[in-house]
């Protein structure tokens, strides 16, 4: 075999490789596009993971917030409640000790009236 018998088959293998290259580089360069494409889609999406999180975080502190203030007006209104039962529950408390008061006195004095009488009925004085 000649030189150039031999560039010749060696153009022929360039040019078969070359051939059956191309279309793998062309392939490669395709995989390496998508491959930033889903890279990018995977960031967005994180992106906007990230943004809805975020507003969650909001959207949950503003109802705690609510919430809280809606805790401590129950809270106040059930202690401005209770007190007002202590109140009324000591205002009768204080009711009935005057009528058991009252109605002791009465009964003593209707006592003495029946002890006064009966000692007049037996003509009985007193010791003093």
């Amino acid at each position: 075999m000649t030189s150039e018998e031999l560039q010749q088959i060696q153009a022929i293998i360039q040019a078969a490789v070359s051939t059956a290259v191309a279309p793998l580089e062309q392939g490669q360069q395709q995989l390496a596009t998508r491959l930033d494409q889903l890279e990018q889609g995977q960031r967005q999406l994180a992106t906007q993971i990230m943004a809805v999180e975020t507003r969650l975080e909001t959207k949950i502190a503003g109802v705690e917030a609510r919430l809280e203030t809606k805790i401590g007006g129950v809270e106040a209104t059930l202690r401005s409640e209770l007190q007002a039962t202590e109140q009324r529950i000591m205002t009768k408390l204080n009711d009935l000790e005057q009528l058991s008061a009252h109605y002791q006195d009465k009964e003593i004095r209707n006592l003495r009236l029946r002890v006064r009488r009966i000692e007049q009925h037996l003509q009985i004085t007193p010791a003093e």
